[in-house]
């Protein structure tokens, strides 16, 4: 099978409106758009930096911290999810000749900051693997590997 017009679409979901931007063949459509995405094994939230070029400055503006973020990339027929997750900064838009780049840092995951606050005491000699496992099962959060 031959792979042809590798293509990009980021999608932001702000508080009043979707905003959608394409990389793609079709030039009257298409906008600059670069990504980097660190993949690892690691038990941290991965950061990663999408920048959109030239993007429209008020769009630029409705984009705040938390706010939902899905990056599609692939090719013609076969372009998928590579990541999402939420805003965790935006930085200043720099001007790199005669564009703009707008870049924005995801953060991976669910947003534990949006979760309800658990208060629980324990009895002496309680073991942490034990506290561990009731705080995460009060606040909702579901623990796939604990090793102390």
């Amino acid at each position: 099978m031959a792979y042809f017009n590798f293509q990009i679409k980021v999608v932001i979901h702000t508080k009043h409106k979707k905003l959608t931007y394409v990389y793609c063949k079709d030039a009257k459509r298409s906008m600059e758009i670069h990504f980097t995405i660190p993949f690892t094994n690691e038990t941290e939230p991965n950061i990663s930096e999408i920048s959109i070029y030239n993007m429209n400055r008020h769009d630029f503006n409705r984009i705040k911290k938390g706010t939902k973020v899905e990056l599609y990339a692939g090719y013609t027929g076969h372009v998928s999810l590579v990541t999402k997750g939420r805003i965790y900064r935006t930085t200043v838009p720099t001007v790199d000749d005669a564009d703009v780049e707008y870049t924005l840092r995801v953060i991976e995951g669910k947003d534990y900051t949006k979760m309800k606050k658990v208060k629980k005491s324990f009895k002496k000699k309680t073991h942490a693997k034990a506290m561990i496992h009731e705080v995460c099962k009060k606040a909702g959060i579901k623990l796939n590997l604990i090793s102390l």
